[in-house]
């Protein structure tokens, strides 16, 4: 019937077809895509025998197609024609004129006045566009993949079905919600122009012809559906220009109003930028300052500049005192300045941290009218801002009186806040300014202090030599000291038979001569370590003296001689005199809990890393005491390195760490200190540690006595924790556990000293089989008392 059709009238085929290309040119000059598809359809009505004709859209983002154009027949009334909407738009405003308002500095009113229209319009549009597409598309939703549509969604395919409720993927629904009975569909992918053949074509939705009117076939023949497929190409092309003129809308739309926030934007930028330079350049000048003084008077002359102020000063809080104190400079003559905390204007900002701005001074209650009698000065507007601190402590107030412009008697409201801006630029250099005062006086008092310790720290010539005199009488009494079993102890308080033992150990082993020590500054070096112990009961000279002792040993027995160099050796020395420098009597535990300085200036070994530390400003205190003075440079880095590490391995906090390193070496006999370095310092740290405990293998009444005396020591260390209110730090300095000292010493021997020991023994053999054998006499003389049942008496 088609052809027949198109044989017998080809000239209103022709016409019809001109009429429907004509349609698709129209789209081109009108924003109503859905009246223009409604043209098409209803001129393929007239070319296809058709009772009606759908388009439905694809939604992206929901994957569902919407009816855009529903059951259009060619009964239906024929839209009217939508006029081209963008011709008043497109002369208002050019984009070579979009472009100018854009990157020009100024906007005009009549600029704002054109731009404001388009805007307007441009909206109008969009909205009347987007509303007419929802009044269509809001009726009939598809799922992808459901239904006769849904399927040619899903395929991209087309389908020829003569009878629409045979096949089961045909859907009712509609049927049932416009009371219409669908029998044939020719339902077809519509695409959008293809520019690149080799690119697969962007699916825009599909369309539908129900019903054939002519009944001489059951379905739409070949010819139909070659027209229906070469009008949905045009449909394709309407719906793609359709879309891209609405992107279009929407980017013009958003230029439009980018164009107006830019102008905008850069009158207040242009405004923060001055601002932003003013900040800078104070800024700048502040930091370049350390000087409190400088520093105000900064402040000070660039507030009076930028704020037009006739006076301004600045208050320096001192809360302590519960004063503010200033200088306020006048036309280069400074005046001091001293008021309470608690008058004034100045005061009350310094309490609040609120800024206060008064149109008149005399008004307000607040103002202190005795800085004017004190100035002879008449305040008539004023405002005060705090100055803070980086932790948010207000340090000082700003002050500025008087506004100098003839038209604004008083500081406005933008006044205030730039210069709030200003002030914290201006507290934040204050501050740096009172830290870097407070970090000099701070440094004069310790150069003073040091000076003094210096001073009461060493000993004079004559002392030197006084000792000298009477040496040679003190040694017949310490013939014994290269025996093991020899105890420093024995002369507890007796300073000058330690300071033999000390000068005889350096001199004996010709450290003197191998480290090009005077032997004056020897003597006076080991005086002064000695005048740098303090009383206590057990961590004093005498501890020191026998420390080292052990250490003395140990090389002159030649026990590390495989493992160390003479530097090593002669450091260790000098590490194990120096080990409990200036000890407090209390140790790292009671460090923290009191929270002393000594804990908060040291995060762990607390007291360790002081005594080394102060072994430092020891060898620095003055000429004639630093006996490493004459090492090479590398040789005297090398030799603080080794004191250093010698010192601290006596905190028996590491000595656990360290064990837990040196047993699996020794038990895999993969221990080598002689080749690798970090054993070297495990063997290092041994060695202190046993010497640290190195009254533990002298014979039973050395040792016994040495243990009162440090538990003597732990008792008042206690006491101290008491007096605090703080909980004992171990029951060790409970005094009231001093009849348990048999059982407190027993764990002692089981978890430190034997330990401690048998480690050594593992690594030194039988070279140290008597220190062994007698620390476990010892720990058997312990366990006896304990074992007698009586309570133990110190002393005894």
């Amino acid at each position: 019937m088609v052809k027949k059709y198109l044989q017998k009238h080809p000239e209103t085929v022709n016409h019809q077809l001109k009429s429907t290309h004509g349609s698709f040119q129209d789209l081109h000059n009108n924003v109503d895509l859905a009246s223009t598809l409604k043209c098409i359809l209803e001129t393929v009505l007239s070319l296809i025998s058709a009772d009606r004709c759908s388009i439905f859209l694809l939604d992206k983002e929901k994957q569902e197609l919407y009816t855009f154009a529903f059951d259009i027949s060619k009964n239906a009334k024929q839209p009217k024609r939508i006029e081209n909407y963008f011709t008043e738009k497109q002369n208002l405003l050019s984009p070579r004129d979009r472009l100018r308002l854009v990157r020009s500095n100024t906007m005009s009113d009549a600029d704002r006045a054109v731009i404001e229209r388009a805007h307007t319009l441009a909206e109008s549009l969009s909205r009347r566009v987007s509303t007419e597409v929802h009044e269509k598309t809001s009726k009939i939703r598809i799922p992808v993949g459901s239904g006769i549509a849904g399927h040619v969604a899903q395929t991209k395919k087309p389908l020829n079905i003569p009878d629409a409720y045979k096949d089961s993927r045909f859907s009712p629904e509609v049927d049932k919600m416009t009371g219409y009975h669908t029998k044939q569909i020719l339902c077809m992918p519509i695409f959008a122009p293809v520019v690149d053949p080799s690119v697969e074509p962007e699916f825009l939705g599909v369309a539908s012809l129900i019903n054939k009117k002519d009944k001489s076939s059951t379905s739409f023949g070949d010819a139909e559906i070659e027209i229906f497929s070469n009008i949905l190409k045009l449909v394709g092309i309407s719906i793609k220009s359709a879309n891209m003129f609405e992107e279009s809308l929407k980017t013009e739309t958003e230029a439009i109003k980018l164009a107006v926030q830019t102008a905008d934007m850069f009158e207040k930028t242009k405004n923060q930028m001055a601002k932003a330079d003013m900040l800078i350049k104070l800024a700048r000048m502040l930091y370049a300052e350390d000087k409190v003084e400088n520093i105000v008077a900064t402040i000070v002359n660039m507030a009076k500049e930028i704020m037009l102020a006739d006076k301004a000063s600045v208050f320096i809080v001192d809360k302590e005192a519960g004063e503010l104190y200033s200088s306020v400079f006048d036309n280069g003559t400074e005046k001091k300045i001293t008021t309470s905390i608690d008058k004034g204007v100045a005061g009350y900002v310094a309490r609040t941290g609120e800024t206060v701005n008064l149109a008149n001074a005399y008004d307000d209650p607040r103002f202190n009218p005795a800085v004017d009698m004190m100035t002879n000065y008449k305040t008539v507007s004023m405002m005060c801002v705090p100055l803070y601190d980086p932790s948010g402590e207000v340090i000082g107030v700003a002050n500025l009186i008087n506004k100098t412009n003839t038209k604004i008697d008083a500081f406005s409201a933008e006044d205030q806040k730039q210069f709030e801006d200003v002030a914290l630029f201006c507290g934040l250099a204050l501050s740096k300014a009172i830290m870097n005062k407070r970090m000099d006086e701070q440094r004069h008092r310790l150069a003073i202090a040091m000076d003094l310790m210096s001073y009461h720290a060493s000993v004079s010539q004559q002392e030197i030599d006084d000792y000298k005199a009477k040496e040679a009488s003190l040694m017949p009494q310490l013939e014994k000291m290269r025996e093991w079993t020899f105890d420093a102890h024995h002369w507890l308080f007796d300073n000058d038979h330690l300071v033999a033992m000390v000068h005889n150990m350096f001199t004996h082993l010709k450290y003197g001569e191998t480290f090009d020590i005077l032997d004056d500054h020897l003597v006076n070096y080991i005086l002064v370590v000695r005048r740098n112990y303090r009383p206590v009961a057990y961590h004093n000279f005498a501890h020191a003296t026998s420390v080292a002792h052990t250490v003395y040993l140990f090389i002159l027995n030649g026990l590390l001689d495989p493992y160390m160099d003479k530097l090593e050796l002669f450091s260790m020395l000098v590490a194990a005199l120096n080990h409990d420098i200036d000890h407090r009597g209390t140790n790292n535990q009671f460090q923290k809990i009191a929270h002393t300085d000594l804990a908060k200036f040291y995060d762990n070994s607390t007291m360790e890393r002081h005594h080394f530390n102060h072994a430092m400003a020891v060898l620095n205190s003055g000429q004639g005491i630093n006996i490493l003075s004459k090492l090479t440079k590398e040789d005297y880095k090398k030799s603080l390195k080794y004191i250093e590490s010698s010192i601290l391995a006596t905190d028996l906090a590491l000595f656990f760490q360290n064990q837990k390193k040196l047993k699996p070496l020794l038990q895999e006999k993969a221990f080598e200190p002689k080749t690798n370095l970090e054993h070297k310092e495990l063997l290092r740290g041994l060695i202190m540690t046993c010497a640290d405990l190195g009254a533990m293998y002298k014979p039973w009444d050395s040792s016994r006595k040495t243990a009162d005396l440090v538990y003597e020591e732990f008792f008042v260390q206690g006491d101290q924790e008491k007096a605090l209110g703080v909980p004992y730090s171990s029951e060790l300095t409970d005094r009231s556990k001093l009849p348990e000292i048999p059982r407190m010493q027993l764990g002692f021997y089981s978890f430190v000293v034997l330990p401690a020991f048998e480690t050594l023994k593992l690594v030194m053999e039988d070279k140290v089989d008597h220190i062994l054998q007698q620390v476990q006499a010892n720990k058997k003389g312990w366990q006896d008392l304990k074992e007698s049942g009586k309570p133990y008496v110190m002393g005894e």
